[in-house]
Order: structure tokens, then sequence, then C-alpha cells
């Protein structure tokens, strides 16, 4: 009989040590869990900071230097038929200096629906510079009249479209930064 209790006492006390284990590691885990969680939410609020940064100083300095200003007098004087050339404002652009593009991986762990705006709005800031590059290269002054007035008209309605999605995208990425 003794050997029957103390069978049953060992049992007993693997049973809880193996318990006390499990309970351990499932606890263990759990604060693992929870500080992951709050160093991806420290790095999504890191990562909206800096975008917001960005997008706040790429629209000072469109603000600040008159761009739209510049291709809406331009445009005016075209219609008046004066012969202006377009106005060269020797854009460039370096990916490799842009929080964007340096963070491209991590944008989709934005919240919803900051990293499609996101999206958006770099692909619009793209075609923006696409068209200033063309204008810097002269490519526009070769073109009709009409095709002038078309193309910046149309460079003029995507630039606002820009301006409008970035102070958009600024509010979202100011709420994210926060959180």
């Amino acid at each position: 009989m003794d050997i029957i209790n103390q069978n049953i006492g060992a049992l007993m006390a693997a049973s809880i040590g193996l318990a006390g284990a499990v309970v351990g590691g499932v606890i263990s885990q759990f604060g693992t869990s929870i500080q992951e969680r709050k160093r991806e939410a420290r790095s999504s609020r890191g990562l909206a900071a800096a975008l917001l940064a960005e997008v706040r100083a790429t629209l000072h300095v469109e603000e600040a230097l008159g761009y739209r200003s510049m291709y809406e007098d331009t445009l005016d004087s075209i219609k008046q038929g004066n012969a202006v050339a377009m106005p060269n404002i020797s854009f460039e652009m370096n990916p490799a200096r842009s929080v964007y593009y340096s963070n491209l991986a991590r944008i989709g762990t934005l919240p919803p629906p900051i990293s499609e705006k996101i999206v958006r709005l770099y692909y619009e800031f793209e075609t923006v510079v696409a068209d200033r590059m063309c204008m810097d290269r002269g490519e526009w002054d070769k073109q009709e009249l009409s095709q002038r007035i078309s193309m910046l008209e149309y460079h003029l309605k995507i630039y606002d479209a820009y301006v409008d999605l970035a102070q958009d995208v600024a509010g979202h990425l100011e709420t994210a930064s926060k959180k």
C-alpha cells in the first residue's frame, strides 16, 4: 500500500509540476505577446509621425515656393496668347531620402484607411513630379498652344487633388501618431 501511495504522490507531484509549467508558459507567452504589441504600436506611431513630418514639409515647400500660382500664371499668359516658356523649377526627387520609400514595407502596418491613402498620395505626387520633369526638360514648350493649355490644366487639376489628399492624409497620420 505504501508503494501505491508513493506512486500516487509522485504522480500528483508530477501533475502539479506539469500544470505549473504549462501555466507559467502561457503567462510568459501572454506577457511576451503584450510586449510585442506595445513595441509594434510604438513603431507604428513613429512611422506615422515621420510620414506626417514628410507630408507637412512637402506641403510647406509647395506653398512657400508658390508652385501652384507659378503654373496658374503661366497658364493665364498662354491663354492670352503670350509666348511664354513653361516654368523650370529644377525639380529633383530622391527616393532614397524619402520616409515613404525607406519604409515602404511597413506602410501596410498603419491603421486603415491610412495605408491606402498614403500610397495614393505618393502616386499622385509622382505624377506631379513627372509633369515637372517634362517642364524642366522643355518638352512641353515643343507642344502646340492648345496642348500646352490642356497639359497645364491637367497638371493643376492633379496638383489640387494631391494637395487635398495630402491634407487628408496629414490628419489621419496625426491621429495615428498619437494612438
